[in-house]
């Protein structure tokens, strides 16, 4: 691989990182829209105030996008994709507890920060794409491997919601596949 101009460099640099910010906000209302879809649809109207509060989460995925790049490139692609899917999350929830204190508590009326923590992952995975372009295969399965657990956690969400409201029981509110059966 030939080596990059400083020019071009910087360059790849900015887009890596502004591609891992747009990522991690759009996966972020993709979260909170799958908690939404799959139940009452209540806190629906959080959803606008939820997208202006997750701009500054977005803000840190780019800043650590832009000041990871350079290491990205020099790192194999399993170890920096593994990296993406501890970081993110981490960087989501420190999010999230800020934005508590911030608000006193108050955040939305969803969990936000299963949404950070999914956007957080899949910023951080699109930052590694750019630095690892030709490494999309595995981006591909730690993204579908980061869906599934954003769709488990908001089921176990409502469930434990459902459980504590008192609409079911211990047993009633498991998560359950789709295709599992009681036998």
């Amino acid at each position: 691989m030939a080596a990059l101009t400083p020019m071009r460099q910087q360059m790849s640099r900015t887009r890596g990182a502004a591609i891992a910010a747009g990522t991690a906000w759009a996966a972020a209302l993709v979260g909170a829209a799958e908690y939404l879809v799959t139940g009452d649809g209540s806190g629906a109207r959080d959803l606008a105030e939820m997208a202006g509060w997750s701009l500054p989460f977005a803000a840190v995925i780019y800043l650590t996008g832009y000041l990871t790049s350079e290491r990205l490139r020099r790192v194999p692609a399993l170890w920096t994709y593994i990296g993406a899917m501890l970081l993110g999350p981490a960087l989501g929830l420190a999010c999230f507890a800020i934005a508590a204190v911030v608000l006193d508590g108050w955040v939305v009326s969803f969990p936000v920060y299963i949404a950070w923590a999914f956007g957080g992952a899949l910023g951080l995975v699109a930052a590694e794409l750019v630095a690892h372009p030709r490494s999309w295969p595995l981006g591909l399965v730690v993204s579908a491997v980061a869906l599934a657990l954003v769709v488990w956690a908001n089921a176990r969400t409502h469930a434990v919601q459902a459980h504590a409201e008192g609409r079911a029981t211990v047993a009633q509110s498991a998560p359950r596949w789709p295709g599992s059966h009681d036998r």
